[in-house]
């Protein structure tokens, strides 16, 4: 049997061995690997899961290129062209995760604008 080309490699996996006895295949392979996005940013799984293109998008498949098992496709074509996860691909959302509003750069932001402008005004 020939694993596919997007199938992690199985010495990728006896090197996580201890970490994956203790937790899913999926959240194993990208427990290395995560990023943050702002509190706005639409939820992942509606454009993957329908294949709408996402246009207009900066450019993120070097952010996770280390991480990716050989022969992943480009993430930025994929995002341009729309595309469903396959069943077995780690959840987006053990990847990528949203900041809370409170904790966003922009809010955190807002918050010393608002202080700053309170002093101000004492």
């Amino acid at each position: 049997f020939e694993l596919p080309d997007f199938h992690p490699s199985l010495q990728f996996l006896m090197n996580h061995q201890s970490t994956i006895s203790a937790m899913s295949v999926s959240t194993a392979i990208v427990a290395d690997v995560s990023l943050s996005v702002f509190s706005g940013h639409p939820y992942l799984g509606t454009n993957y899961d329908t294949k709408n293109p996402v246009e207009h998008h900066p450019t993120i498949h070097y952010l996770f290129e280390n991480a990716l098992p050989d022969h992943h496709p480009n993430i930025d074509e994929l995002m341009t062209t729309g595309f469903s996860l396959p069943s077995w691909h780690p959840e987006l959302d053990l990847i990528i995760t949203q900041r809370t509003l409170s904790t966003s750069p922009a809010a955190i932001l807002s918050y010393t604008c608002a202080i700053l402008f309170a002093v101000v005004l004492i």
